[in-house]
């Protein structure tokens, strides 16, 4: 039945009093003025659907009435972005032909607009060398300044060199420190140095924007295999190069940790294995012993440290480097720490055979021992070599503070570069 033939049907079947005859048509014809009666109107098409609501909040974005509001957003998809429309940082609306106005941006992206994005760096740092050079000296990761160029190593001369322009067969930032002083009595030397020197980039043949590139995707935990993939990068320079980026930020880590802990505060303090064969079937693994502490106010200060065993002597010396005198500290019934109420530390033991909370005290070691999970799962699904097992903790640990302190990592990743490798 034609959609003519269904609307006369269903007209003709609904008598003057508005009650429809019975049937389908009649059925039809019965909503449609129930929901007329009702007050309930006929959803329009999508294209059209509009509440007061949302016309109001058109209104108030866009300054103009609704007809005119959504004419200027049909031609903006038609034209693209235009001058004047609203960008953010990693977000870019205007791109993708939305103004969103003054109002207040969907799905609270307020909040994201201090982190550092794949798309903001792609389009304003890595597009030109220019930008790369003013992002890295903005950060301190690199100085082109007169006064600090480095001083020329030709026997007999003292002066610093100049920054000179050259092509890319001669190096890949097209610009490098040179000096072509003639001495008293001798030929004009010619004196290279890179711009590189003392610096994160040094001799490596990549250029700096894929160095900063693969040091973000790092940040972001983003996979080897990814990395390789999308961008071409060799699978080995991808290795090496988050290998990197794992002990310098485990030197940032240690660099700026403190004794956690004091009086009046609770510290939690557990040891775990790591890499143990699953229910004691497979090859052997010897696995490696970590020691942790953290602190319940404060989840940023948090301490891992490997282990040859856990004696007394070995864990007691770790304690008192790491935990401020007159701390609480919460443990399981593990014998070694049977001295620590003689070392100045208020000590209070839970019995795990028996409770994980103890009834009396409310002693507990749930935080440290859930911390142990999040630390194995940063590990390769595989294991790893023991000379890469520091690196792989120390990086968890500096994502661990990075993120209970609400920092950006990649913001974090250029502040570690800045305490490694400082400007000249």
């Amino acid at each position: 039945m034609g959609l003519d033939n269904l609307q006369k049907s269903q007209e003709s079947s609904v008598e003057s009093n508005g009650v429809a005859s019975p049937g389908p048509s009649g059925m039809l014809a019965a909503a449609k003025v129930i929901r007329k009666a009702k007050g309930y109107s006929r959803p329009s098409p999508i294209s059209n659907r509009v509440s007061s609501r949302n016309v109001a909040r058109n209104e108030q974005r866009c300054g103009k009435s609704e007809g005119s509001c959504a004419a200027s957003d049909r031609k903006r998809l038609r034209d693209g972005p235009q001058p004047g429309d609203r960008t953010f940082i990693g977000n870019d609306f205007s791109r993708m032909g939305f103004n969103l106005g003054p109002g207040r941006k969907s799905y609270n992206r307020d909040k994201f607009t201090d982190k550092w994005t794949l798309d903001y760096l792609t389009n304003n740092v890595f597009d030109s060398l220019d930008n790369t050079f003013d992002f890295c000296m903005t950060h301190g990761l690199l100085s082109l300044k007169p006064e600090d160029a480095p001083i020329c190593t030709h026997p007999g001369c003292d002066t610093k060199m100049r920054l000179t322009k050259c092509s890319e067969s001669e190096s890949h930032d097209r610009l490098i420190w040179m000096c072509t002083k003639t001495l008293e009595g001798q030929k004009r030397h010619r004196t290279k140095c890179s711009i590189r020197n003392g610096t994160m980039f040094s001799s490596s043949n990549l250029s700096i924007a894929e160095i900063l590139l693969i040091c973000y995707l790092w940040t972001q935990d983003v996979s080897n295999s990814f990395v390789e993939f999308q961008y071409g990068f060799e699978g080995h320079t991808v290795v090496d190069w988050f290998n990197f980026c794992r002990e310098l930020v485990e030197i940032d880590f240690f660099l700026h940790s403190t004794q956690v802990g004091g009086p009046g505060k609770i510290v939690e303090i557990d040891e775990s294995k790591f890499g143990k064969r699953k229910y004691h079937r497979g090859h052997r693994v010897d696995g490696k012993w970590v020691f942790g502490i953290i602190e319940r106010d404060n989840l940023s200060n948090i301490l891992m440290v490997p282990v040859e065993n856990r004696t007394a002597k070995t864990l007691l010396a770790i304690i008192k480097d790491w935990v401020i005198p007159g701390t609480t500290i919460m443990s399981d019934c593990w014998k070694s720490y049977d001295c620590l109420e003689h070392e100045g530390f208020k000590h209070l033991t839970v019995n795990h055979t028996y409770n994980f909370v103890d009834p009396d005290t409310g002693a507990c070691t749930n935080l440290i021992e859930g911390s142990w999970l999040h630390a194995k799962k940063s590990f390769p699904k595989y294991g790893t070599s023991k000379d890469l097992f520091d690196s792989y903790l120390g990086a968890f640990l500096w994502r661990w503070r990075m993120r209970h302190n609400g920092r950006d990592l990649f913001e974090s990743f250029l502040s570690a570069v800045r305490g490694v490798y400082p400007p000249k």
